[in-house]
């Protein structure tokens, strides 16, 4: 049995200031922002031994894990915008800031008495700037990581006589791992599972190239292929020794993604607008064998959605939207997803002043 409670709290700070140099268009942007996230967790779980019927004959286990997370993140982004007579020049820099503190501790309840475990009770720090830096106080390691990368985004596009318009577009972004992912504690589930966190855990790097076509903003369809490197993800390992399983979070796949997007939208009526969605894709995914040993694993997979509204009295003070989406199964690296979707139905209406 596991009982687990939650308290969190946010607080939120930001600016943004715009200044529009001439009647041109060169403007400068500037955004400063602050974010703190608090949260407090309390983890109570027993495990027992029961016989084929009657009450529980012995309690194998029990325990709380208690923790506290509190992050500060400090962010500023500048953006200027320069056009010139053969071009439309965009340009700019992002700088964060970011300290995360968590403090996890272990409680052994099976006496009656709570008593804290030191080897299972951790206090993990984390700094993030253009270098990171995980620090860890049970284990008193301290791991860097020092990269730098670029990550363009580069496009072409082309009008044509203003129904139709052509774009080529190539961009390599990164996913940086969340805090909670690098941190080495254990983190119990149940007394034979339990997950732990990976301080050399290192970012994943995805290039993507698209090509789209736009008709009348009406329909428009998008052909793409991304490649990601040094994908990561928590990927179970069991031990035959002791019985148990852990969860542990590694870089150990490549994934080739392609994918054909078509949307439509239907305008025809003033009451009535649809927009329609449909975008069939293949993944394939290839393993680092030293972590993962399996052959490489690919699948096709569809998407599909539907977002109507309707106006449905000449005041239009009253309105409805259904709303509709289906995913079909599919293959992501080493997990495989079943078919999931979803269906809202909403009615809005304004009442007027008497």
């Amino acid at each position: 049995m596991v009982l687990t409670i939650k308290r969190g709290d946010n607080h939120a700070l930001n600016g943004h200031h715009v200044q529009t140099w001439d009647t041109t268009g060169k403007r400068l942007s500037i955004d400063l922002g602050y974010f703190k996230r608090q949260e407090i967790q309390d983890r109570h779980f027993i495990s027992q031994n029961y016989p084929p019927v009657g009450w529980p004959i012995e309690t194998v286990l029990s325990a709380e894990n208690a923790s506290e997370q509190d992050i500060d993140n400090y962010s500023a982004k500048l953006d200027i915008t320069y056009p010139t007579r053969w071009a439309a020049l965009s340009y700019g820099d992002k700088a964060s800031f970011t300290d995360s503190e968590n403090a996890v501790d272990f409680f052994n309840t099976l006496s009656g008495k709570p008593k804290r475990d030191p080897k299972q009770s951790d206090r993990f720090k984390y700094r993030e700037n253009t270098q990171a830096q995980g620090i860890s106080t049970r284990l008193d390691q301290i791991h860097k990581n020092d990269y730098s990368r670029l990550f363009p985004t580069c496009y072409l596009t082309h009008d044509r006589h203003g129904d139709q318009a052509f774009s080529l577009s190539y961009s390599r972004r990164i996913e940086r791992p969340p805090y909670w992912r690098l941190n080495p504690f254990r983190w119990y589930i149940r007394a034979s599972l339990y997950a732990e966190g990976n301080p050399y855990l290192q970012p994943s790097f995805t290039d993507n190239i698209e090509f789209s076509h736009s008709w009348k903003d009406k329909l428009i369809t998008r052909a793409s292929c991304s490649i990601t490197h040094d994908g990561f993800n928590r990927i179970p390992e069991p031990d035959d020794e002791t019985k148990k399983q852990v969860w542990i979070d590694k870089n150990y796949y490549t994934q080739y993604h392609y994918g054909l997007s078509v949307s439509h939208v239907f305008k025809r009526y003033s009451w009535w607008q649809s927009d329609n969605q449909a975008y069939p894709y293949y993944n394939r995914s290839e393993f680092d064998r030293k972590e993962v040993d399996m052959p490489e694993q690919g699948g096709l997979g569809f998407y599909i959605s539907a977002n109507d509204s309707s106006l449905l009295n000449a005041a239009h003070t009253w309105q409805a939207e259904v709303n509709f989406w289906y995913s079909g199964p599919s293959q992501s690296d080493i997990f495989e997803e079943d078919a999931s979707c979803s269906l809202d139905l909403a009615l809005f209406g304004r009442l007027r002043h008497l």
